[in-house]
């Protein structure tokens, strides 16, 4: 019989890993310590095989969403593929604050009509500190 694991003792796992954790240097430091920016990008799934009871919103302290314009980003697809006519319309989600990115993610889940009522509900957001390791509470 297995046990339920919650929110709460997921924090408390979390506690006990930082005081092992390892500072992880934020992207803007890599250069000056002579590291590489990461080359592997995951992207995940859902695993269909599991009945979520919470969803866990989570940003990263350094997301590298922060260090990015949507200018930016135009301004080199426009170079790559100039006679697409697509490319003016797009946007890529820049954030300028990790807080409210957390808040506005869970808002979209709690607003779902796609989500259980009671599973979004119970939906939690979090920013991970890279530097402690620490998991912090958004407060909606």
């Amino acid at each position: 019989m297995s046990t339920q694991i919650t929110v709460n003792d997921l924090l408390e796992r979390n506690k006990e890993l930082a005081t092992k954790h390892k500072p992880i240097p934020f992207l803007s430091e890599m250069s000056a310590i002579g590291m590489t920016t990461p080359q592997i990008l995951i992207i995940t799934c859902a695993d269909p095989r599991s009945v979520p009871e919470t969803f866990l919103g989570l940003q990263l302290c350094d997301c590298g969403a922060t260090h990015f314009k949507d200018a930016q980003i135009l301004a080199k697809l426009k170079e790559r593929c100039p006679d697409s006519k697509d490319i003016d319309s797009m946007t890529f989600g820049m954030i300028n604050d990790l807080e409210q990115s957390v808040k506005d993610d869970l808002a979209i889940l709690k607003g779902s009509p796609f989500i259980r009522k009671e599973l979004a509900s119970r939906s939690r957001g979090f920013i991970y500190d890279l530097k402690t390791g620490l998991l912090s509470r958004v407060e909606e």
